[in-house]
């Protein structure tokens, strides 16, 4: 499987696609492994959001008063 990466984010990730082997050729099991995967990802980008929004937070002092 093969993930495209944001451009935002490379830098944190250090690459541009994410490449994955399910390790099955049996493909229920390959997609029930991706979806995992998937899920995973997503998650993971949520974490770089709030690492976004807490980065600029703190370089922005305007920013630090308005809550969300």
């Amino acid at each position: 499987m093969r993930i495209t990466v944001p451009v935002r984010y490379c830098s944190l990730v250090g690459q541009r696609e994410i490449h994955a082997s399910t390790r099955t050729t049996h493909f229920a099991n390959a997609r029930a492994i991706a979806a995992r995967l998937l899920n995973k990802w997503y998650v993971s980008l949520e974490e770089f959001k709030q690492v976004d929004k807490e980065k600029i937070r703190g370089n922005t002092p305007l920013f630090s008063v308005v809550k969300s």
